[in-house]
């Protein structure tokens, strides 16, 4: 169907699509997040489609005052829209097989919704319909500039559903998310309806008999009617804030003995940092008399830690401090204060606390966060200190976080 002397278009869609699948890489290792990049790459994948769409139809202006007395010279911009949106499908699985490449070069895991890739189709066949659309309705080189920049804008800026319809991604990080297959599958009902619209609008209406204009845009109406409805559904349920949900997957990856460090399987590269860094920590803990809970997991979107394991929060970053190195020891339990609508400062106080405590205990220069730890700081390494670590990570383990008090404040 394309010739081989245009798969040369291809080029750019590569280009743009290796832009977005790597400029950014704290997907990698999640097979959630692969898909998800992948099908988020369409955000720039697709204005690029439309403008090669546009460039396609562009091309075969010229030959209008032949193709238009032929029988199937009504079919010239379904063609050009067929041949760009094959370049757009052969450019996506190479993004798609890029993608599982990158993931497979690490320790990687957890789970995927592969259908959702899907998605990335349906918003290339819609790029390469707009495309040959506008250079069916306004043949010039203006054109096939404007047509990708004019898609991007409506997907940041136009009314709602489009964006919904247009971007289906990046969404950031799917650990321990999946997004609700319903609200997915009723934005793909949308953007086959815009697709079918797109579609219509290129029909050549005044070589038809007046029936068959008729009939047509009868379908059409009802086509826009069930696209108007579908959008109006899917702005009324959110799809923009609620399409997403906890999956099944949880913090099994697990490395080190005393304590034991458990991520989720999509967040297996960083575990033997993690791992590291825990560790480094605990030893410092440990030697002051404080006892650790034996296991702690990674934190998890809608999900609490196992009755008796501390958790703590994972970015992405290779080399940690010591103070940040305590720091993520200091949640020894799941406790329901830290989630409510106001947090319990003494205790968040007590962690930063214990946090610049262990780091003096390990050769690094403690930071005061207000001006009576500043003056506190003389007594940092005090025998009264370290009692007051024990005794206040106790706290931080029974959950005992109203009865905290900072050392300062003791009388």
């Amino acid at each position: 169907m394309i010739g081989r002397r245009r798969w040369w278009l291809l080029a750019p869609f590569l280009v743009v699509a290796g832009y977005a699948l790597l400029a950014n890489r704290d997907w990698v290792g999640g097979w959630a997040g692969a898909v998800d990049r992948t099908t988020g790459s369409t955000v720039l994948t697709g204005p690029v489609l439309a403008s090669i769409a546009a460039g396609l139809q562009l091309g075969v202006t010229r030959l209008r005052p032949i193709s238009e007395t032929t029988v199937r010279g009504h079919a010239v911009p379904y063609r050009s829209a067929a041949q760009a949106a094959a370049i757009g499908v052969v450019g996506y699985g190479a993004t798609l097989a890029g993608a599982v490449a990158v993931t497979l070069s690490v320790p990687h895991g957890g789970p995927a919704q592969w259908w959702t890739g899907f998605a990335g189709v349906l918003v290339l066949v819609l790029a390469a319909l707009f495309g040959a659309l506008c250079a069916h309705l306004l043949p010039s080189p203006l054109t096939v500039v404007a047509a990708g920049p004019t898609l991007f804008l409506i997907g940041a800026f136009g009314p709602a559903p489009l964006p919904e319809a247009l971007r289906f991604g990046p969404t950031g990080s799917l650990v321990g998310l999946q997004v609700v297959a319903s609200v997915y599958l009723t934005r793909f009902a949308l953007v086959v309806a815009l697709c079918v619209c797109l579609g219509v609008a290129m029909a050549p209406w005044r070589v038809y008999p007046r029936r068959i204009r008729l009939l047509t845009a009868a379908g059409a109406a009802g086509v826009v009617t069930a696209g108007a409805a579908v959008g109006v559904f899917a702005a009324g349920t959110g799809i923009g804030d609620t399409r997403l949900e906890r999956s099944a997957e949880g913090p099994t990856a697990c490395a080190g003995t005393a304590p034991t460090v458990c991520v989720a399987p999509s967040e297996r590269r960083l575990l033997a940092g993690v791992q590291r860094a825990i560790g480094r920590g605990a030893e410092v803990l440990r030697s002051a008399g404080v006892d650790l809970p034996a296991r702690y997991v990674q934190q998890l979107p809608y999900a609490e830690a196992p009755a008796g394991s501390g958790e703590f929060y994972l970015d992405d970053r290779e080399d940690r401090s010591a103070t940040e190195s305590v720091l993520m020891l200091t949640h020894p339990a799941s406790c329901p204060q830290w989630s409510q609508d106001t947090p319990p400062f003494a205790a968040l106080d007590a962690q930063q606390v214990i946090a610049e405590w262990a780091a003096a205990r390990h050769g690094e220069r403690p930071t005061a966060f207000s001006p009576e730890m500043e003056k506190w700081l003389p007594h940092l390494d005090d025998a009264a200190t370290t009692s007051w670590v024990v005794r206040t990570f106790d706290q931080l383990r029974s959950c005992d976080l109203d009865r905290i008090v900072l050392p300062w404040d003791l009388d």
